[in-house]
């Protein structure tokens, strides 16, 4: 209402009273609000707790404003922002064959899921983060010591176990191969599509989970970084299914100490996979949800120790352990890989509005719902405003309290945010079922203009550049891979075909606009999973530097004579996992710490040819000692030769590889 018709409604005097003295707070409340009806206008009622005592005089003086900012953040949250609140559905014997009916399509959808995640693992590594990984986790599998993980036999203390041990348990079931380092991250990657499709269909509504997981598969990004071999998809699923937890034993009648103790272990076991980051993405925005709803009672302070004793008593004995072994990793890992990070970043700086893109990129093209869902989110139309709950705002917090806490960070990466994925793909899948997917959208009678016109023409739209996208994918792949297959023509027939039959079907048996969010649906993980099985893999091909340098070497061994005894030394981020590329474990391999035990091992033997990318050729020039000489042994390759020249023609000196004092 407006300032004047507010003032009108306070001078008034109230009908009844004696005097103004006598008349009550709460009965002048009521009379104005009376008022208000009067004039046509409908006030917001609060329901109040009769015989509340009124809050003390000091206690207002002292925390008054802080007192009042808790109401009114309560009040806009209940009554402006999520008015409804969403109820479980009740047992129901009547119900119990659509129940398994939509159980067995729920299920099928994993099955769809886990052959999209699954399956086109075995391409090659990524330098340096996959080959880092992978080389930790050969060394663990092969030493037996899953306590201390090691680098080229030095402890390294940067992350914890969790990845490694999951690496290592795959190379000791499966062999040492891409595709089984690949296969943990996968595996978590899918159990993340299953958390929301399974633990969001008993809190969210069977039809919101089923769309929220269709879309989370439809982000790009998340995709992509469940095929890299990195400790964020890992996270991004133990706080899944840690976040989706504590809100499913919130709801009334669940069985809150069992869903919270699996919130706990999921908590711990994200603590061992990348620190103490994983409780502080989950634990903040629940309890805020949990004050803004009154929904915690003195009970749940017991049970919250099903929460801390896992998230605590699963880490504890790893950390512990490995700070006997090493005094100086809780130091280095708390304070520096953590505290230090945060606040003063040593790499990876970037500015605060560094992930509004990176989310609009990784979450595409999810991500082009995001306008039209911020409009039903925020608008304060009653028809728009009554199809939000209580529980699109618990996924609203988790989402945005995600980016923003990263965006604080000093360090940014893209792959940080990766947890608010799933949160936010879930709260979008909310939006296109309640306003999109409605009755009043197939009839064309929605309020909003902008939802009228998404709920007609978006699918048409994301399909036509689903399209254009696999094009061009397939134009990418072309070049990439000169020799198309007659097996690659069949895949983009399959892939068109299927698109179109969903079409048909649908149209058919649904009518035509369940038919074009049909096809919709259809084309996000088809055209997806060719990005990422074949268009990506060739990629990697050409990201790697293996292949190459396997290439070089291969053709240099031919090439010289058998009985040459110049030793192939493998450098830096090269030595990194090539046992898995050469089948064995190569006889001179050092780190980039290592340039004076390199250039000793070059000096003992005279020559020596260093396998080693341009930078860190570069790392080694710089640091070697003056006598010694380094020279590409072809302008465009990865191999190099090192040598120490006599001191009466030592005028190269330290510096870039083949350059020479007077060039410098």
């Amino acid at each position: 209402m407006s300032r004047r018709a507010w003032r009108r409604v306070l001078a008034r005097p109230t009908p009844g009273a004696e005097t103004p003295a006598t008349e009550t707070g709460f009965e002048r409340r009521l009379a104005r609000a009376a008022w208000l009806r009067s004039d046509g206008i409908d006030p917001i009622d609060v329901p109040i707790r009769t015989g509340e005592p009124a809050m003390p005089e000091r206690a207002e003086g002292r925390f008054g404003e802080l007192h009042r900012a808790g109401r009114l953040m309560r009040f806009v949250w209940s009554h402006l922002a999520f008015p409804r609140h969403d109820r479980e559905a009740e047992a129901n014997p009547q119900q119990t064959a659509a129940r398994l009916g939509s159980l067995g399509l729920s299920l099928a959808m994993l099955l769809g899921f886990a052959l999209l995640i699954l399956t086109g693992l075995n391409f090659p590594l990524v330098e340096p983060d996959e080959t880092r990984n992978v080389q930790i986790a050969i060394e663990m599998a092969e030493s037996g010591d899953f306590v201390l993980p090691t680098r080229h036999g030095d402890p390294y203390l940067d992350k914890p176990a969790m990845l490694f041990w999951s690496l290592a348990t795959s190379f000791r079931s499966f062999g040492i191969a891409p595709w089984s380092a690949r296969l943990p991250v996968a595996l978590a990657c899918f159990a993340t599509i299953a958390a929301v499709l399974l633990i969001g269909s008993g809190r969210y509504g069977v039809v919101s989970a089923r769309v929220g997981a269709l879309l989370l598969t439809g982000c790009a990004g998340f995709l992509l970084v469940g095929r890299f071999v990195i400790t964020d998809a890992l996270l991004t699923c133990w706080i899944t299914w840690a976040a989706l937890s504590l809100h499913r034993g919130s709801a009334p009648g669940a069985w809150r100490t069992a869903w919270w103790l699996v919130a706990g272990i999921a908590l711990g076991l994200g603590v061992l996979t990348k620190g103490p980051v994983a409780p502080v993405l989950v634990l903040p925005p629940f309890l805020l949800w949990s004050w803004l709803e009154r929904s915690l009672g003195r009970r749940d302070l017991l049970r919250a120790a099903w929460i801390i004793v896992p998230m605590i008593a699963i880490p504890l004995p790893w950390f512990l352990s490995v700070a006997i072994r090493e005094p100086g990793q809780l130091e280095h890992f708390f304070l520096k890989h953590n505290l230090q990070r945060f606040t003063q970043a040593f790499d990876h700086r970037e500015a605060w509005w560094f992930y509004v893109p990176v989310v609009f990129a990784g979450m595409f093209p999810t991500s082009l719902l995001i306008p039209s869902a911020a409009i039903w989110l925020f608008s304060r139309r009653p028809s728009l405003r009554g199809l939000r709950t209580r529980n699109d705002g618990y996924l609203l917090l988790c989402g945005l309290w995600t980016i923003g806490f990263f965006s604080c960070s000093s360090s940014k990466l893209p792959t940080y945010i990766l947890p608010a994925l799933p949160p936010l793909s879930l709260l979008l899948g909310r939006f296109v079922v309640r306003v999109l997917l409605s009755r009043r959208a197939e009839a064309g009678r929605l309020v909003q203009g902008y939802h009228r016109h998404l709920a007609r023409w978006l699918p048409w739209q994301i399909v036509t550049m689903l399209a254009v996208v696999a094009v061009a994918a397939a134009v990418v792949e072309a070049w990439l891979v000169p020799d198309i297959r007659p097996t690659d023509w069949w895949q983009w027939i399959g892939m068109a075909f299927a698109a179109s039959l969903t079409f048909v079907v649908l149209r058919s048996t649904h009518g035509p606009f369940v038919a074009k969010w049909g096809l919709l649906g259809a084309s996000l993980p088809i055209v997806l999973g060719y990005l990422s099985h074949d268009v990506y893999g060739d990629g990697t091909s050409l990201r790697s530097n293996f292949p190459e340098a396997l290439a070089q070497v291969g053709t240099l061994e031919q090439n010289r004579p058998k009985n040459d005894p110049t030793p192939v030394v493998w450098f830096g981020r090269m030595g990194d996992s090539i046992r898995m590329h050469l089948g064995r474990t190569p006889d001179h391999r050092f780190a980039e710490s290592q340039v004076t035990e390199l250039c000793r091992f070059a000096a003992e033997r005279g020559e020596t040819i260093i396998v080693a990318i341009p930078r860190h050729a570069h790392l080694i020039a710089d640091d070697m000692p003056m006598d010694f000489r380094l020279e590409p042994i072809r302008d465009d390759g990865l191999l190099w030769r090192l040598r120490r020249e006599s001191s009466e023609s030592g005028e190269r000196v330290a510096g870039r590889p083949g350059e020479s004092r007077t060039e410098r």
